[in-house]
């Protein structure tokens, strides 16, 4: 699994890393490609004056780390809901 950014971004800041990666166990974290990709967003801001649309690394690592928890969450949820689902409408069936 990776952290998806829309090729129009990757196009527009010249990025091609991985960010984060989940092997099933953990979730790796690549510190200098999320640096470095901050600073690419960084420099090309509309307004470089604004504090407050400055992006810090801690704050993509956050958004890394969430989309990661998402997919551990939705392939869980879908794995239980097949099991369930299996047992509910296929059980009947197997039994004759």
């Amino acid at each position: 699994m990776e952290f998806h950014i829309i090729s129009s971004a990757r196009d527009k800041y010249a990025f091609d890393e991985q960010l984060f990666a989940f092997d099933g166990n953990f979730v790796f974290v690549n510190f200098q490609a999320v640096r470095n990709f901050t600073q690419k967003l960084n420099d090309l801001r509309e307004n470089p004056d604004d504090p407050s649309s400055y992006i810090q690394p801690a704050q993509i690592n956050a958004l890394g780390l969430l989309d990661e928890i998402s997919h551990i969450i939705f392939k869980r949820y879908y794995e239980n809901m097949v099991k369930i689902y299996s047992q509910l409408f296929l059980m009947p069936w197997k039994s004759n």
